[in-house]
């Protein structure tokens, strides 16, 4: 089971509910609304989450490497969603943390820096801060550094976080350890794709055309 949904007026009964299962988004949305469920325990899947918990409705207020917590945008729930929300942004959504926007950028940080004291030890958390590091300018590189590194050495099986330490590297022209990490995170996530594109790029700054070629003809197969 994938999802456990609990009832706004019986705190104690909960409702496992399959997202595996083929409905589509509208079908849930309908079951969550008959219900009136006011809290969702959901694990990671590939599924249009948004979909399923609209923004104006629901907000993220827990992430962890296990599972979110999305609440109903309710008079009773408004005191923790105040305290507690991550907006506009979803963890399995990191290109979200590109934003440059000051004022999104400042709280987008401060929500990250809040979870990883919560939660030192998760990968998703430090990850993120080391994706969201990454693209915010050549002096954040050795934070995004640090951060990247402790999320590959608490999942060594997250190939995002090999393929973003690479995309560092590149960044600071350190192209045969950029190579080395893209290289596993394909090993280990071979559809992981946007690996094959920076491996691209990076072979192309070094002049080696066939293998450029051949990276790109990967990352743009369908």
């Amino acid at each position: 089971l994938s999802c456990f949904f609990f009832n706004a007026t019986a705190a104690t009964e909960i409702y496992p509910l399959s997202l595996h299962d083929a409905l589509p988004i509208s079908a849930w949305k309908a079951i969550v609304n008959k219900y009136r469920f006011n809290v969702a325990v959901l694990s990671y899947l590939p599924i249009n989450i948004r979909g399923l918990f609209p923004i104006n409705q629901w907000a993220l207020v827990f992430w962890d490497d296990a599972a979110m917590v999305f609440l109903r945008r309710t008079q009773n729930n408004a005191a923790v969603i105040a305290e507690w929300e991550f907006k506009n942004f979803l963890p399995t959504r990191f290109s979200d943390l590109k934003a440059q926007e000051p004022q999104v950028l400042n709280r987008r940080f401060q929500d990250l820096r809040r979870n990883r004291d919560l939660h030192p030890d998760s990968y998703r958390v430090n990850f993120a801060l080391g994706y969201m590091y990454s693209w915010q300018g050549a002096e954040q590189l050795g934070l995004a550094e640090r951060y990247l590194l402790r999320a590959i050495d608490l999942c060594p099986q997250f190939a995002p976080a090999y393929a973003q330490l690479g995309v560092v590297y590149r960044k600071t022209r350190r192209y045969p350890e950029a190579i080395r990490l893209l290289k596993k995170s394909i090993k280990v996530a071979p559809n992981y794709r946007i690996a094959y594109y920076y491996l691209s790029t990076i072979y192309d700054i070094l002049n080696d055309q066939q293998q450029a070629r051949k990276y790109m003809k990967k990352y743009n197969k369908p």
